[in-house]
Formats: C-alpha cells, structure tokens, sequence
C-alpha cells in the first residue's frame, strides 16, 4: 500500500508539473517595478555582496 500511496505522489507530481507549464508567453521578474524599485535592488545586492565579502575575509 505504501509503494502504491508513492507512485501516486510521483505521478500527481509529474501530471502538475505538464499542466502548469499551458502559459507559453515569458515572464519577467521586472513587469510592473519602476526603474527606482530597480536601483534600490541593485544598490541592496551590492551592499550585501560587500558587507559578505568583508565578513569572509575579516573573519
């Protein structure tokens, strides 16, 4: 019973995976952001790259 309760998992899985996938027109992650909204993010990822970096080689 527990081998077959699996392969139903699997399988509801696998059937998710193929449905999910009917749009076929690309998404982008920036669609509805402002060019502002952009910089700060890219401002964050940089802050944090270097506080990382700094953290790794300061110890």
């Amino acid at each position: 019973m527990k081998r077959f309760s699996i392969f139903n998992l699997v399988l509801a899985g696998v059937v998710s995976a193929f449905t999910g996938c009917e749009d076929s027109q690309p998404t982008s992650v920036t669609d509805g952001v402002t060019p502002s909204q952009i910089e700060q993010y890219e401002a964050n990822e940089k802050k944090l790259l270097e506080e990382t970096e700094s953290s790794m080689t300061n110890g």
